[in-house]
């Protein structure tokens, strides 16, 4: 392994492991993200349906 002159540098094939590593948690993170708001924005087109739209007939009833 080579020595670098920084002490809490690590060496460039750790770095850039390190570096692929965040790049695919974030990518994976970015991916949960836009499944949460296409979940959101369904639920948000559900509600304006069964509020603007009064033939709209629900399929599971209301609770009460």
């Amino acid at each position: 392994m080579r020595e670098n002159k920084f002490i809490n540098q690590p060496d460039s094939s750790s770095a850039q492991t390190t570096h692929q590593e965040d790049v695919q948690r974030l990518e994976k993170q970015i991916g949960q993200l836009i499944r949460i708001i296409a979940n959101l924005n369904e639920r948000l087109n559900y509600l304006e349906t069964v509020k603007t739209n009064p033939f709209f007939l629900p399929t599971q009833p209301k609770q009460t």
